[in-house]
């Protein structure tokens, strides 16, 4: 193949390419961000409009037609969905699959913004809520200790402030935990007495807590700013708030209502170890490194944990870093376990030296892998590690047929060389076309419609990017690695440098597995196949009655046996799985068809190989 035969003439530059990928790859894999899912823009806006006191009936007619009214005008919606609750109403617009969330986030709220001029005045602002994957907690750190539910938040906001000015935090949102605000409870028989209304004391009091600018004064060559601060520093100034006069005489807010400085009510509870607790959410920018930003969090909290008191624990829970740092552990893992495994099998058939060579295809692929999959944008989520982990065991079935093929030639006298170029073309377009075909298989699901097509997309796009890259190993570099350090071994053979010692044994073994074990595997297993196979029936030879019995058996097997075994221990319904499959091949097979072949059950092993081919044995029954 060309492209074979241009790299084996240009050695010097694949071994420089080699280098370049290890670095592009390690580098890549390193910087890559970590994330818990991938990130998908779900094409769904939700418009939420509290009134509160108004019952479901008046929120669907005064708020939610409004809003469905406008909506409507949108062209790009898919759907709109909405329900109405007691003080509460809530919209759902679906937009079309694909549709850009930031153009669909700008249209409804014009069309919010248009509507508002509709809705009851003493509606509360709607709000527009984008459903994003990303945003969602990465980790919440809870805040207990006997200090009660006022200090506890006090620690939190301050823990709070700290975690939100880490490079990669979107939100750190406070739950539980008590919040100061000033009551003012209203009178209604001293506001009839007054003739004060509500409107009144809110008008009052807003008026009075402001700043007010009072422009600039030029001293001299100088010029300063004006302003008057008016905002209350403590509650109880309230009270001394002049409502109104009556008769000449003011009518302060303290004759018609009482001001308390207490809490505000609870909508958000947090508990831990059954004790009451101030939980953090912690939510992360998109794109950005999910295990950095937990780790970054946790030395936060180590060093408060010096500066509080021995008493005010701080937890950390739903960490999805470690469920990451698990995944990518196991990618590792099976990675090593793979190269482990490869060498193994492969020093059996083709020597250790030759195995090494289809070992390397594997972490080559995957750095040329990583490589890609960072210039694409890509992130290391969960979808992505399984397509990683789903495409490992595919990695090596290209090298495995190159390095063959070449010790094949090298073996017949050719030159190293030429071996390596003759063995690779020899089966580049088989090994090129059994990918292609792999690739072919994913490559339809990259255009899966909606969502859980993009949720989807990373599967069919690692694997084609990991099945390509080992392609490429495959047909540029292993050949040239082959032709470099590819030789001949004996097992009579006196090693001569320190590598050559050193696998000197396991060529032994090699030796030993190909020209001896195998061979005599091979020759059990023809006549095994012989004995299952029998001879043919002739044609006008009728069935004998024992083989229908035998196939009514099987059938019995299946029909009967296998639904109870469900409610058997496996261990137990492995033992009668195999005990029931060996009695129906040794008791109902016709011996006299077949007097020349005289089958030895001699071991276990042969009873356990005759049940891999019961399908076999079944046709045999049919057709004798």
């Amino acid at each position: 193949m060309k492209i074979t035969d241009v790299s084996i003439d240009n050695k010097t530059s694949v071994f420089i390419l080699i280098i370049i990928i290890a670095i592009l790859g390690i580098t890549a894999y390193v910087s890559l961000p970590r994330e818990a899912a991938p990130d998908i823009s779900i094409p769904l806006v939700i418009v939420s409009t509290p009134y509160f006191g108004v019952s479901p009936e008046d929120v669907e007619s005064l708020v939610t037609k409004k809003l469905e009214k406008e909506l409507n005008t949108i062209g790009e919606v898919k759907e709109i969905t909405s329900s109405s609750f007691e003080g509460y109403s809530l919209v759902r617009v679906e937009f079309e699959s694909g549709y850009n969330i930031d153009d669909a986030l700008q249209k409804v709220r014009e069309k919010v913004d248009k509507a508002k001029t509709e809705l009851p005045p003493d509606a509360e602002e709607p709000e527009i809520i984008e459903i994003n994957f990303s945003e969602f907690p990465i980790m919440t750190v809870n805040v207990s200790g006997p200090y009660g539910l006022v200090k506890l938040k006090d620690i939190a906001e301050d823990l709070q402030d700290e975690i939100e000015k880490l490079d990669g935090v979107l939100e750190a949102k406070i739950s539980g935990g008590m919040e100061r605000e000033v009551k003012v409870d209203v009178d209604l028989n001293k506001l009839a007495h007054y003739n004060v209304r509500f409107d009144d004391i809110i008008n009052s009091i807003n008026d009075e807590n402001k700043t007010i600018p009072g422009g600039t004064i030029d001293v001299n060559k100088s010029s300063f700013i004006v302003r008057v601060p008016g905002e209350f520093d403590k509650p109880y100034i309230i009270e001394d708030i002049i409502i109104k006069l009556k008769e000449g005489k003011p009518v302060y807010v303290k004759d018609v209502a009482e001001v308390s400085y207490g809490f505000k009510e609870k909508n958000s509870y947090a508990r831990i170890n059954g004790e009451e607790a101030v939980s953090i959410s912690i939510s992360k920018s998109v794109g950005k490194n999910i295990i950095e930003i937990a780790d970054k969090v946790k030395n936060i909290l180590d060093v408060k944990k010096k500066e509080l008191p021995a008493d005010l624990k701080l937890y950390v829970t739903a960490d999805q870093s470690k469920e990451i740092k698990d995944t990518v552990r196991e990618l590792e893992n099976n990675i090593f376990s793979g190269l482990v495994l490869v060498v193994m099998v492969l020093f059996f058939f083709l020597g250790v030296r030759n195995a090494l060579f289809v070992a390397i295809s594997i972490p080559l692929s995957m750095l040329i892998s990583f490589f890609v999959l960072q210039a694409l944008g890509v992130t290391l989520n969960f979808v992505v590690l399984y397509a990683l982990i789903l495409a490992l065991g595919m990695l090596v079935d290209n090298a495995i047929v190159i390095i063959e093929n070449i010790y094949k030639f090298l073996e017949e006298g050719n030159s190293l060389i030429k071996a390596a170029k003759l063995g690779t073309a020899e089966v580049a377009w088989p090994v090129t076309t059994s990918t292609l075909t792999t690739v072919a298989a994913f490559f339809p699901m990259l255009f899966w419609p909606g969502i859980v097509g993009e949720f989807m997309l990373y599967i069919p796009l690692v694997c084609i990017i990991t099945l390509s890259s080992s392609l490429f190993v495959a047909l540029v570099i292993n050949p040239v690695i082959a032709s470099a350090f590819m030789k001949l071994e004996h097992p009579d053979d006196k090693p001569q440098t320190m590598f050559q010692k050193i696998i000197h044994p396991f060529n032994k073994v090699t030796y030993f597995f190909v020209d001896v074990m195998l061979p005599k595997v091979l020759y059990n297993y023809e006549r095994l196949l012989q004995f299952a196979l029998g001879t043919h029936r002739e044609p006008g030879q009728k069935i004998n009655r024992r083989n229908w019995f035998g196939v009514a058996a099987i059938l019995g097997f299946f029909i009967l046996i296998v639904p109870a075994l469900a409610a058997i221990p496996s261990g137990i319904s492995l033992i009668v799985s195999l005990a029931v499959g060996i009695g129906i091949i040794l008791l109902f097979f016709v011996f006299k068809l077949t007097p020349e072949i005289n089958f030895p059950l001699e071991t276990s092993a042969n009873l356990l190989i005759s049940l891999c081919l019961f399908p076999v044995f079944s046709s045999r029954m049919l057709n004798i």
